[in-house]
């Protein structure tokens, strides 16, 4: 990877963040009318909120606030494979207990699990 700043852990935390709220709207008032499917409502526009943001545009609106971008090694936009094989690495990371996200503070390149999983690095947008 040459010449990119990789994203710090509080960037990319503080996108998440952002992110989550984002989510959190749509997916508390679409729970409150269908309560019966909320795992499954809650799964879908999570699911379509990172892999499409991603696959598209490299970023998710809590990452373009803070100027952060996901890419491939050779720096070229992710493709809709990447966007959903690291959207499978977020659940995993999730499963135990966000242990895949604290993986980024001894990596060199500041990879989560997802990032491995989907062979990707969020870099600083410049």
């Amino acid at each position: 990877m040459e010449r990119c700043e990789f994203a710090s852990f509080w960037l990319r935390f503080s996108a998440f963040l952002i992110d989550s709220f984002i989510l959190a709207i749509p997916i508390t008032i679409i729970k409150s009318l269908i309560p019966l499917y909320a795992v499954y409502v809650n799964f879908f526009i999570t699911a379509i909120y990172f892999i499409v943001f991603v696959a598209l545009f490299g970023k998710t609106p809590g990452k373009m606030f803070f100027k952060i971008k996901v890419v491939k090694k050779d720096m070229s936009n992710v493709s809709w494979k990447e966007g959903i094989l690291r959207f499978l690495g977020i659940i995993l990371s999730q499963a135990l207990l966000f242990s895949g996200y604290i993986l980024m503070l001894w990596d060199k390149n500041r990879q989560t699990l997802h990032d491995k999983i989907a062979r990707t690095y969020v870099i600083i947008d410049k």
